[in-house]
């Protein structure tokens, strides 16, 4: 695996990590101090979703877009160039038989 993504997917699981464990702690004290939590928990995580949803299609989006015009900026590459090994052999003749 590629180093960058590695650590990049490293730091995604750290961070939610990091998020899940302060939920927890937050959860123990708003018990343990007898408050009620601000939003009914399905309602709040149904909006929580929806913000992490939202987040990553926007970003989906902007990629994609950044994307598209990187590629119309650049000139088609030539045959050659695009494949290592050359233009496609032809094949008019069966393989093993000679012309």
């Amino acid at each position: 695996m590629n180093p960058v993504r590695w650590a990049r997917r490293n730091t995604a699981w750290r961070a939610a990590a990091v998020s899940l464990a302060a939920g927890l702690v937050m959860g123990a004290v708003y018990e343990l101090l007898g408050v009620v939590s601000p939003a009914p928990p399905l309602l709040g995580l149904t909006g929580l979703l929806g913000i992490v949803l939202g987040e990553r299609g926007a970003s989906a989006w902007r990629d994609r877009r950044a994307h598209r015009r990187v590629d119309a900026r650049r000139p088609p590459a030539p045959r050659d160039a695009a494949h290592p090994a050359g233009p496609a052999p032809s094949r008019s003749t069966p393989p093993g038989e000679s012309a």
